[in-house]
């Protein structure tokens, strides 16, 4: 159950990108507020080692630069298409 909680947090989290930069801030904080008992439901679940990689995936997702990863896809399909 925990794993998917947290599935869904890190497809929230990729989603935060498409919002602006207003919209960013608030949506960073409601992440942390709500990631927080998610990271420690999996740690209780399947222990230290998965909560530790889950902390830094999430934290990794949070504080890098979203890269312009979709505009690329985009274009390539785009592309293919024509």
């Amino acid at each position: 159950m925990s794993l998917l909680l947290t599935l869904l947090w890190l497809l929230a989290a990729a989603g935060v990108a498409a919002f602006s930069r207003a919209a960013q801030g608030a949506a960073v904080w409601a992440l942390v507020v709500v990631g927080i008992p998610i990271l420690g439901l999996a740690t209780w679940e399947h222990g230290p080692v998965m909560g530790t990689i889950l902390l830094a995936l999430g934290a990794t997702l949070l504080c890098l630069p979203h890269l312009p990863v979709s505009r690329r896809v985009h274009r390539w399909l785009r592309g293919q298409a024509q």
